[in-house]
């Protein structure tokens, strides 16, 4: 019975360590410069950013407040202009 109970206290514990760290906001991802990065470089850049965009949306599922969802939102405005600003410079390189 010892054994259940602790084993239960266990999943319990794991379940809502999970849920914290599924609500932790994301960091933003580094953009290169366009003026000097390379093609890897940005297909690097646009991965990145799809995936900041991806755990952004899943931030803002589980996010409580207003404010912390306006910031996020915020947040992933200012990722995608900068990389879109970023990505015309490289085109313009070519």
């Amino acid at each position: 019975m010892k054994k259940v109970l602790v084993a239960f206290g266990l999943l319990v514990g794991m379940a809502f360590s999970s849920v914290s760290f599924a609500c932790e906001k994301p960091e933003s991802p580094a953009i290169p410069s366009g003026d000097s990065a390379s093609g890897s470089d940005m297909l690097e850049a646009k991965k990145a950013v799809e995936s900041f965009l991806q755990a952004a949306e899943a931030y803002l599922e589980c996010a409580r407040g207003n404010i912390q969802k306006d910031r996020m939102v915020a947040d992933m405005e200012d990722v995608a202009d900068k990389f879109n600003r970023e990505l015309r410079n490289y085109k313009a390189k070519s």
